[in-house]
């Protein structure tokens, strides 16, 4: 069975800042990441229902639970990325 997305209104407004070939690229593996429950993406468990997807220089943030993926946020890569968490 395939996972469920959710956009949060936070990774909405991330992913308007961000240029439109990046976007198409995020969106773009978002999708698979869904369609394909992860198998083939580049996520990393962060703590607890967090959990990150790698997109080039981009972090997508979100959180897993069962069927469910709960879109929360998108960063540039950045030395503080990951401390902010």
């Amino acid at each position: 069975m395939p996972l469920i997305s959710i956009h949060k209104p936070s990774f909405d407004k991330d992913l308007s800042k961000i240029s439109q070939k990046d976007r198409v690229l995020i969106l773009k593996s978002i999708r698979n990441l869904v369609s394909s429950n992860g198998k083939d993406s580049d996520i990393l468990k962060i703590q607890g229902i967090l959990w990150r997807l790698k997109i080039g220089k981009w972090r997508v943030f979100f959180e897993y639970d069962g069927d469910i993926i709960r879109l929360l946020y998108v960063e540039r890569r950045t030395t503080t990325t990951y401390k902010k968490r």
